[in-house]
């Protein structure tokens, strides 16, 4: 038989019965390799050893599945009891993140309560401070005077009009004692 040169490659892998080719059966473990023209024979010989390696390989296929199965469900219960003990940390989490606004809350009050306290304090001690400089600036205050030229004479007053100290004149009226300390500027 010729064989056209641009045909040969063709011819090599499909018809060639000198070519070696593997058994059909290899997936499920033939090792058989020869030539074409031997194949049929192979597979005519081999029948009962192909089928008892293919019921081999349905059985570990069998056990396989049932090996996985079994993980599968494996990890769903791990994958299960995780999303339970997830959810208890969560909700452990936000119990105790509630807890703590509720504090900072608290707290926040307290706060507000001490600066309101403080507050008060200050008020009530300026009040206090503001009383005792009326009650001493009372006690100090010149006698009232029935007579007008008897005031005039005890106020000291520069020729300004200036009762408690004059930059004109530069006159300072010390008030506690009624009299002045520069220049002796009383009004006249």
């Amino acid at each position: 038989m010729k064989i056209v040169r641009k045909e040969m490659s063709t011819h090599i892998i499909d018809s060639c019965a000198n070519t070696i080719i593997p058994c059909q059966y290899k997936i499920i473990g033939c090792i058989f390799k020869g030539m074409r023209k031997d194949y049929n024979t192979h597979v005519s010989s081999s029948s009962q050893i192909h089928l008892s390696m293919a019921l081999s390989k349905v059985y570990e296929l069998q056990n396989n599945e049932e090996v996985l199965e079994g993980r599968i469900l494996h990890l769903k219960y791990n994958m299960e009891t995780r999303e339970k003990h997830d959810a208890q940390i969560i909700f452990s989490r936000e119990k105790q993140l509630s807890k703590a606004k509720k504090k900072v809350l608290e707290l926040q009050n307290e706060i507000i309560q001490i600066e309101e306290k403080m507050l008060n304090n200050k008020m009530t001690e300026k009040l206090n401070t503001e009383d005792k400089k009326t009650l001493s600036a009372r006690e100090t205050e010149p006698p009232e005077y029935e007579n007008q030229e008897e005031t005039q004479k005890a106020t000291p007053i520069c020729r300004h009009g200036v009762i408690d100290g004059c930059v004109k004149c530069r006159t300072n009226v010390l008030d506690s004692k009624k009299e002045v300390k520069k220049n002796n500027c009383y009004q006249s």
